[in-house]
């Protein structure tokens, strides 16, 4: 039977952007569908609502869910609200799960607050949430940041607007970095192929690592 993946979009077009990602996952076989909403003006939980509602409705009882950026929080917020969702495996692609230095420094500046949006401006600063137990959740990082990165995230590792270590978690059950920046995460074929080896075996292909210690 072929399995069903949900990509859930960050800060951006809605879902246009993940067009790549769509194409190279359904080339490993997957029918892929993806979330057309974009949290960034949003309440995070009003967003977490309306992915709660199109799970509901797809005939696959436990789809995959694959991330992006502020998408993964949405996940993160969906699954909290709705503990009796079922899902399958979760990869998320440079999600800060551990807060966000960019949107800190981002929000200090005229006008930043309302730049970020809503949903990032309310978990920017937070370090403290949880998934639901019992779920396998694979987290990719990227590691290759442009000018911008040396600005938002100083002599921290990072994909230019995420942090390497923002994007490792307690409830993270596998990690890899990959030297990609954070627009790319969504473009790369090695992304793509790492997203498709944990949701069929639980782990990524290269760099890979067990939970982290709690933050």
């Amino acid at each position: 039977m072929t399995e069903t993946v949900v990509l859930v979009p960050g800060i951006g077009l809605g879902g246009l952007d993940l067009y790549v990602l769509a194409r190279l996952l359904r080339k490993h076989g997957y029918i892929v569908k993806t979330f057309w909403r974009n949290p960034w003006r949003r309440d995070l939980a009003g967003t977490a609502q309306l992915l709660s509602e199109m799970l509901a409705i797809q005939e696959t009882e436990k789809p995959h869910l694959v991330a992006y950026s502020l998408g993964g929080l949405v996940v993160q917020q969906m699954l909290r609200d709705n503990l009796q969702q079922k899902v399958g495996r979760i990869v998320l692609l440079g999600v800060p799960l551990s807060g966000c230095l960019a949107a800190r420094r981002v929000m200090k500046v005229p006008g930043g607050r309302w730049f970020i949006g809503k949903a990032l401006a309310s978990v920017a600063t937070k370090t403290d949430s949880h998934f639901p137990v019992g779920l396998e959740i694979g987290s990719i990082a990227g590691s290759f940041n442009f000018l911008l990165g040396l600005i938002l995230c100083p002599r921290k590792q990072n994909d230019t607007l995420v942090c390497v270590e923002e994007t490792k978690h307690p409830d993270v059950s596998a990690h890899c970095v990959l030297f990609v920046s954070h627009t790319s995460l969504v473009l790369s074929e090695e992304v793509s192929k790492n997203a498709d080896c944990f949701i069929r075996t639980g782990a990524f292909l290269v760099n890979s690592e067990k939970a982290v210690e709690k933050l």
